[in-house]
């Protein structure tokens, strides 16, 4: 009798075998199957069975003990790779899966965070010796002068006349050529037709009172201040005691500028380029009305026809007058030449193209349907700039209708993409920034696109370019994602980016200094207090450098044509004036200058009682005179998280190289970083009154009003101002 072998031990099971039960096996039976890995791997491919074993093979493994199983199964390699032949056709292969895109990007270059001094402007503007002469030149010219900039400037030597300082424009002969291409491209003329009585009332502006409080205190009185109310289309001239210049009593009152009010909110602004020094400067307003940023029922109002659908531009001419030797803001108001209406929606919008004509000019608008449309600003027939008539009122100003305009620039097809951002390349082009993310570049005669491109993923806020000493190239920023610099004449290959995710939401926030060659914007910061404004240099975009840091939110920027001097307006009504060249490159990196040069506060109508002077618009009131101030550093009110106090690098470790001097001297280069990531002033995250914030600022880009500056006030408000200081030779 056969014993069998028995034990209480569990043992593993024995491997499975991979044989069929016959060498001629049915069709029903089931395909062989792959053995298993002890990993839980695939198999990479299948390998065939082993033959069937015979019945005497049978026999001796039944009569033989039991084996132990094996720990792990030997391992086969591929048929096919053992032999190292290709896989054959048709053959399906893993599909290898998309990784995600985790690498940090980061820039590798020659400009560093430490450098300062001399070491950062021969890296910024070399290695041609020249062009480092001509900055040289530039801050012996401009550095002095630390928060205004001043009226009379001695010219550069002949030498120092390099590619980015050509001669005035006026004096040069290629001017004369852009002006007559200029005349010839712009031949196809639009259709306007003068609007009267009824067909101006969707146009006009509801003609109520504000009541405005500014200037000194009263010696006689000893009021704080005086008050007077301004309607739509109303403008007097200013003295520097900020008093009408027909009612200021002192006898030393020169005109420096102007006070006038628009009746709405103003969006966007620029002044008008021309080459004529004695010329009218005009200066186009995009207006609001209030209605559209107040409380209404949307759902009722956006069903009628004509909700939100027409937009106007006022035109605004003022003059100079020569007083003793200098040319100053001329005592007559301001007036009010045209309003140019449109029924394409709301004008968010204005710029004026770079050439201009004597009789002629032409602006871009942009409508709230999503085109961008460019309409002439010609004079009447028997109108001349500067004519000497009465003071001209909002009711009596010409109302002219855009019929027709000179070009529409809008997508086809896609009616959900909108134009959102604009900028001026050279009179013929146009960049355009869309909704989708994507910029454009635009043909204007011929009308047709040129080029798109998808530069971003989300809306973009602002665009600007480096007009006219490098037309096509564009900065620009999205609503949330990464400022980017792409160059349109090579879009493919010229592209560069801030590595720094932001969200910027505010436009009028973008602007480029032609005698730095950067862009000036938000510092990128995912911080929600972050009040900073950044320069962006054009060769080495991504390393961001810190200009100025703010008391609240900024709304708006503007930097000098003429000189480098920079304005930033801020939500709770400051308008402040600096030169960024001392924060740049000034080797120890001490606290520089600014000056706020106005603080306006608004209250609304609804905290005025029904029949007061204030019940209709509210109440603004200006404050100014103050002093010269000390730059606002991040580094004291940033509260480091950090429990260990970290040391600073030694002289010795970080080199004696080239411009080491400059970067030991600078004992805060992170403190960007440290604002950026660290816990800010709460302060800075105050809501103030809507009406009260500076909604967009632009200085004058001719030559010789270069020093003045408009600043536009959500209440409807804007001072013009000449903040050029009086350095006359003698």
């Amino acid at each position: 009798m056969k014993k069998n072998r028995t034990s209480t031990r569990s043992r593993k099971p024995p491997p499975q075998t991979h044989a069929y039960q016959s060498s001629s096996p049915s069709p029903n039976a089931s395909p062989p199957q792959s053995p298993p890995s002890r990993r839980g791997r695939r198999s990479p491919s299948f390998t065939a069975p082993d033959p069937a074993p015979s019945s005497d093979q049978e026999q001796d493994e039944a009569a033989s003990p039991p084996q132990p199983p094996s720990r792990r199964p030997k391992k086969k390699a591929p048929a096919a790779a053992a032999a190292g032949k290709p896989t054959p056709a048709g053959t399906y292969r893993d599909v290898e899966s998309v990784t995600t895109d985790t690498q940090f990007k980061g820039y590798t270059g020659p400009c560093d965070r430490a450098m300062r001094g001399q070491t950062l402007l021969t890296t910024w503007y070399g290695p041609d010796i020249e062009n480092i002469r001509l900055l040289q030149a530039l801050q012996r010219q401009w550095m002095p002068w630390t928060v205004l900039p001043p009226k009379h400037i001695t010219p550069p030597e002949e030498d120092e006349q390099g590619p980015d300082n050509p001669p005035p424009a006026s004096e040069s002969a290629p001017s004369q050529q852009i002006r007559h291409a200029f005349r010839q491209e712009h031949h196809h003329p639009g259709s306007y037709v003068a609007l009267h009585g009824d067909a101006r009332t969707p146009y006009q502006q509801p003609r109520l009172g504000i009541r405005l409080v500014m200037g000194p205190p009263d010696p006689h009185t000893h009021e704080q201040h005086r008050e007077w109310t301004m309607y739509s289309g109303d403008s007097f001239s200013l003295t520097q005691s900020w008093l009408p210049y027909h009612e200021d009593p002192s006898e030393e009152k020169l005109p420096m500028g102007w006070m006038l009010d628009a009746g709405g909110i103003v969006t966007g602004m620029d002044w008008c380029p021309r080459q004529d020094p004695d010329c009218t400067q005009l200066l186009a307003l995009a207006v609001l009305p209030y209605a559209d940023q107040e409380n209404y029922p949307y759902e009722s109002e956006h069903q009628r026809p004509d909700f939100q659908r027409h937009g106007t531009i006022q035109v605004w001419a003022m003059d100079g007058v020569e007083m003793d030797g200098v040319l100053r803001p001329s005592p007559r108001a301001a007036r009010l030449r045209k309003t140019i209406c449109m029924d394409s929606g709301r004008i968010n919008r204005v710029r004026w193209c770079p050439v201009s004509d004597s009789t002629k000019r032409y602006m871009a608008v942009l409508c709230g349907d999503g085109r961008v449309c460019v309409v002439a600003d010609h004079d009447q027939q028997g109108q001349q700039d500067g004519q000497n008539e009465q003071d001209a009122q909002q009711h009596d100003s010409i109302f002219e209708y855009v019929v027709q305009p000179e070009a529409t620039l809008m997508l086809r097809d896609e009616d959900s993409v909108k134009a959102t951002a604009m900028a001026w390349a050279t009179f013929n082009r146009l960049v355009i920034g869309y909704s989708d993310g994507s910029i454009a570049l635009w043909s204007l005669d011929p009308c047709f696109l040129i080029s798109r491109h998808p530069v971003h993923h989300s809306l973009v806020v602002d665009l600007a370019t480096a007009s006219p000493s490098h037309p096509f190239l564009v900065a620009s920023t999205p609503v949330g994602g990464v400022s980017k610099l792409v160059d349109l004449s090579r879009p493919t290959v010229e592209t560069t980016e801030v590595q720094i995710n932001a969200v910027s939401w505010q436009p009028n926030m973008l602007a480029y200094g032609h005698h730095l060659q950067g862009f000036y914007s938000v510092y990128p910061s995912a911080n929600a207090l972050n009040t900073m404004v950044s320069f962006m240099h054009q060769r080495f975009f991504p390393i961001v450098r810190r200009v100025f840091v703010g008391e609240s939110y900024n709304s708006s920027l503007a930097v000098g044509r003429t000189h480098p001097f920079l304005l930033v307006g801020s939500t709770d009504g400051s308008l402040w004036s600096l030169n960024p060249q001392l924060e740049l490159f000034n080797r120890r990196r001490g606290l520089s200058e600014r000056l706020r040069l106005f603080h306006h506060e608004h209250r609304s109508k609804q905290l005025f009682p029904q029949g007061s002077p204030a019940s209709e618009r509210g109440a603004s009131r200006f404050l100014h005179g103050f002093a010269t101030e000390k730059s606002r550093g991040p580094k004291g009110e940033v509260k480091s998280q950090l429990t260990k106090k970290q040391k600073r690098p030694s002289k010795s470790n970080t080199g004696s190289g080239h411009g080491a001097d400059d970067d030991n001297e600078n004992d805060d280069d992170d403190d960007d970083d440290d604002e950026a990531a660290g816990i800010m002033d709460p302060t800075r995250g105050i809501v103030y009154e809507p009406l009260s914030r500076v909604t967009t600022v632009e200085w004058n880009p001719n030559l010789q009003f270069g020093c003045w500056a408009a600043a536009a006030t959500a209440s409807g408000l804007v001072r013009i101002m000449d903040l050029g200081l009086d350095n006359a030779p003698g």
